[in-house]
């Protein structure tokens, strides 16, 4: 049978055959999602991005957002809290049952449920029962041919980790994104983590992010590190000259 809080995979016989029904076969197009909303069509957009368009979820998305008067703008951040705000109930309806949740709250960390991954920090998972989470909604798709969990159920996964293991699993899953190569990523979990180890990973490899990051951000997360010093201005200072600011480059 299926979940009445999110689709798990689902049997059922039709002209004499089995047919077979995953979360990806009950979402809803965006078309349906703006439909059920009725709302401007940027708070839609939003919600089909964070949902995925899982039924319950854009439910519950339409009852918060019932009582903001449709021509009211909500800045990107307030229309966030509200649907997140919405969902946390659901969010650890669905995942006090779920077996893989200690897993789950490291995928929501580090931002990705590659097994490889989560196995590099020290969490290993089942392989088959992790292989159907996408097919019952609770991991989705990302760019990269990722996956993620769902983001409605993220933070409430995040919260089953304390802030000083949560850092120094970032610090694990940005080194792991580093030896693969992918720079983008392990920039991701290091400005999600301790700024020690977000200073380090500036200076073995800013100047090749140069050109691959606005200028702006790499400036801004230069600015969290301590202590400051040349080398650093150095990789901001290449960034925005990479972005074509020479009077920010120049500074």
């Amino acid at each position: 049978p299926r979940s009445t809080l999110f689709p798990y995979t689902t049997l059922f016989r039709s002209g004499g055959r089995i047919h077979r029904i995953v979360a990806a076969d009950l979402a809803l197009v965006p078309d349906e999602t703006a439909g059920l909303l009725d709302h401007d069509p940027a708070v839609a957009a939003r919600c089909q991005l964070l949902t995925g368009g899982w039924p319950a979820a854009v439910r519950l998305a339409g009852q918060a957002l019932s009582h903001i008067d449709r021509g009211r703008e909500l800045s990107a951040e307030g229309l966030d809290d509200r649907l997140r705000s919405a969902w946390r109930p659901f969010a650890e309806a669905v995942l006090a049952d779920q077996p893989l949740r200690p897993a789950l709250a490291v995928a929501a960390v580090v931002g990705s449920a590659d097994a490889s991954l989560l196995a590099a920090v020290g969490t290993t998972v089942p392989a088959a029962a992790w292989s159907e989470l996408p097919e019952r909604g609770v991991l989705t798709s990302a760019p990269g041919q990722r996956l993620v969990i769902a983001p409605v159920l993220a933070e409430a996964a995040r919260a089953g980790i304390d802030p000083a293991p949560a850092a120094s699993l970032l610090t694990a899953a940005a080194s792991w994104w580093e030896q693969r190569g992918d720079l983008l990523e392990a920039l991701d979990c290091h400005a999600a983590g301790e700024r020690s180890a977000l200073r380090g990973f500036l200076l073995r490899c800013g100047h090749r992010l140069a050109g691959q990051v606005p200028g702006e951000r790499i400036a801004e997360l230069v600015g969290r590190c301590e202590p400051p010093g040349p080398d650093l201005d150095g990789v901001a200072a290449d960034a925005w000259w990479q972005a074509g600011d020479w009077e920010s480059a120049l500074a």
